[in-house]
């Protein structure tokens, strides 16, 4: 009897934790959803990008970003520092199509560089292996011994880049990036 109520009370006093503790995850994701589903906002304005906005002369400059052209009056420094927030409010988010699509586009170079490396170290250490199996020179001389260093040197080098390579491929599939 008496086990039972010890148990019931460590019951009673454990429980609660695990609960906490898993509400709290949940809310850990729940504010994560959150993050990812907000809109960023936009540009933050200053005190000195509103006084970098007006000249103190009743002539309202604006700050516009690069690429983009003055309008042809600004009526008073107050529409003078509202206009540049229009302008960063009027440029549009990219869609998380649009981010996949410039991700896949970084990873297929990277892929291409991977496999051009890979291909450049093949090409030179079979250039290397084409020299060695000369034997009309001489078998030990330092041109030789040079050359075999060298095919050594490629030789590591071409396991580097071919797990350099590998890698990125794996990258490419893990992101379900089509080969």
């Amino acid at each position: 009897m008496k086990g039972t109520k010890a148990l019931a009370l460590v019951a009673v006093l454990v429980l609660p934790t695990f609960a906490g503790a898993q509400s709290m995850a949940e809310l850990a994701a729940r504010e994560r959803e959150k993050r990812k589903t907000q809109k960023p906002s936009g540009k933050v304005i200053t005190d000195e990008d509103l006084r970098r906005g007006s000249t103190g002369t009743g002539r309202g400059t604006v700050n516009t970003a690069p690429g983009e052209s003055a309008p042809a009056t600004a009526a008073s420094p107050a529409a003078g520092g509202a206009q540049p927030a229009a302008a960063a409010g009027a440029q549009k988010p990219k869609t998380e199509e649009e981010l996949r699509a410039e991700q896949e586009q970084a990873w297929r170079e990277r892929l291409k560089k991977a496999q051009a490396e890979v291909q450049r170290v093949t090409l030179a250490l079979d250039t290397v292996n084409r020299s060695l199996s000369d034997m009309t020179g001489n078998l030990y001389g330092a041109q030789r011994t040079t050359l075999l260093a060298e095919a050594d040197k490629l030789k590591i080098e071409q396991q580097v880049v071919q797990q350099q390579l590998a890698a990125v491929e794996e990258e490419g599939r893990r992101s379900r990036f089509r080969p």
